[in-house]
């Protein structure tokens, strides 16, 4: 995997949750920044770009809610 694979990878993850939540991208990197969804795309790039885009959605989505539930424990 290069660095340019990786890089389309988030962009194409950016804008299909943005089209499915509705939201601007830069709304959409805000909120990737915010919950660590960037390193996540990297560090499973492996496995997540396999996904179709429906089930990567769906995961980056669930992952967000994950993180969003730890910060507001904290």
């Amino acid at each position: 995997m290069s660095e340019t694979d990786i890089s389309g990878f988030i962009v194409f993850c950016l804008e299909s949750y943005k089209k499915q939540e509705g939201i601007s991208g830069a709304e959409a990197l805000d909120i990737f920044a915010k919950y660590g969804v960037l390193d996540y795309l990297t560090d499973g790039y492996d496995v997540l770009h396999s996904l179709g885009e429906n089930a990567l959605t769906e995961d980056i989505s669930d992952y967000i809610s994950r993180r969003h539930a730890t910060h507001a424990e904290h």
